[in-house]
Parts: C-alpha cells; structure tokens; sequence
C-alpha cells in the first residue's frame, strides 16, 4: 500500500503513520522534530523521521518488515552521530490495539558490526542474516516498549521483559496514558489539514468532532479533549475507559 501524504497540526508527513505517531508524542507532551537533518553516506542519502531531544534518540517509521537497505541506513546513522536508533515497525492499523509495537535497537556498537558485515558481503543476502543470526548483534535486536520512568515521569523506551529499566535505573511503568495516547492515535482521522477524533455527544447523541492535538487529563478516568455540541450546546468532555470512549456533558 502506498503511503498518504498526510497534514497534521500545520506539518505534511509522508506517511498516515508518522502523522500517527506525532499525535502520539503531542499527547504525551514528547518533544520531537520532525525530518530535521538530512545525511549522505557516501552517497547512501537518508533523512530520518524524528529526533527525540529529550530522550537522545532518532525514530524511524517502518512498515511490518523493514528491508536491508533500510536497517542499513539506520545502522549508518547510528554509527555517525552515536545515538541510538529505534525502527519502529508494523501495520497503521496496528495502533488500534494498545501492545507492545515492534522495534529494533541499534546502539553504536552494534551498529558499527553490522555495517562492517554489510561492507563484507553487501549483496549476498542471505550469508549476511546467517552471520547476523550467529553473532552478538542479534542480543541488541528485541522488542522494546514506550514506558514510564517512576522516578522523573518522563516517557522513554525500555526493553520489553519484566524488570528492564528506563532512563533513571528504575523498572519501567506501563502508565495508563500511553496506552490511551495509543488508542487515540490510531483512530484519529486526516482530511484537508483538520485533525479529529469523532465522538457521540452524551447529551443529545449527536456526531460531534474532538479537534487534535489536545492533551490528555489524568483523574479517576483518563480524560481528553474538551468541546461543546453544536446541537444542545452542552460542554463535552471524553473520558477512556477499558478501551471505550465515553462522552459526558459537564452540567
């Protein structure tokens, strides 16, 4: 499937994805630039998708099965600016299940042995994913999660096993707004510019639109996006629930 280029809070993406993952960010408050550099590797041309500058880290946004080139360059960028590289990867629609999303980590070390092997043998494939396979790379490639530290609450990546730590070597918390960052980005809808969530007013039953980026509110519910009804002129808020969206009127 083609990518869509996508418009989302003044900024065309290349992809629906990454506009998905900016909301993301933007509802966890995760600082982020988008496509700020541009790299040549010898004639290997990439530009990455996001740099975290709170977290040190370079995003790329992949499809289900990143190819060779792809990891290829990560690797590159990762043994160029010594930082860690995160690709994440799978399906848009993906995202309407609040899991574990897919990534590969690509530290400096590891980066450095897999362009060393791909300089070795860079068209035989298949040797390479053999080598790749028996080496000590394949222990720095696993799934790695969006977790919270308990210790400063900032939002970073963390290897998916029980008891991995994040930023500040404390075990990682799986809070409940990334989940429900999560599940508002996947069924946030695009068109012409205009970012939205479609909700049902719980007052009257109308179709009302909650406008993106907004914030989340964390109390007894997590709670997000305020409004009011067109229809009754009630003031609306979201709340989530075990994966439901409940819309209240505040009077």
């Amino acid at each position: 499937m083609d990518a869509i280029i996508t418009e989302y809070n003044n900024q065309l993406y290349r992809s629906r994805l990454e506009a998905r993952w900016s909301v993301f960010f933007d509802l966890l408050k995760i600082k982020y630039e988008y496509e700020p550099q541009k790299f040549d590797f010898d004639g290997l041309k990439y530009i990455p998708d996001f740099w975290l500058p709170d977290q040190q880290v370079w995003i790329e946004i992949k499809g289900p099965h990143p190819n060779d080139i792809e990891v290829t360059k990560a690797s590159l960028l990762s043994l160029k600016t010594e930082k860690n590289v995160y690709i994440f990867r799978g399906y848009e629609s993906d995202f309407k299940r609040p899991v574990a999303w897919g990534f590969y980590y690509l530290p400096p070390k590891a980066a450095a042995q897999r362009v060393a092997l791909l300089l070795q043998d860079p068209w035989k494939t298949e040797a390479l994913e053999r080598r790749l396979s028996s080496s000590s790379l394949a222990s720095d490639y696993g799934d790695y999660v969006w977790a919270k530290c308990p210790e400063c609450n900032s939002y970073n990546l963390a290897f998916s096993e029980t008891g991995s730590t994040v930023c500040c070597d404390a075990e990682k918390d799986y809070s409940p707004e990334i989940s429900t960052a999560l599940f508002i980005a996947g069924r946030v809808k695009f068109e012409n510019g205009i970012s939205w969530l479609d909700v049902d007013c719980g007052a009257c039953g109308s179709d009302i639109k909650i406008t993106m980026p907004t914030e989340l509110h964390l109390g007894p519910y997590v709670e997000f996006g305020y409004g009011k009804c067109s229809n009754c002129d009630k003031f609306l808020y979201c709340k989530l629930q075990n994966g439901e969206i409940f819309v209240k009127s505040s009077r």
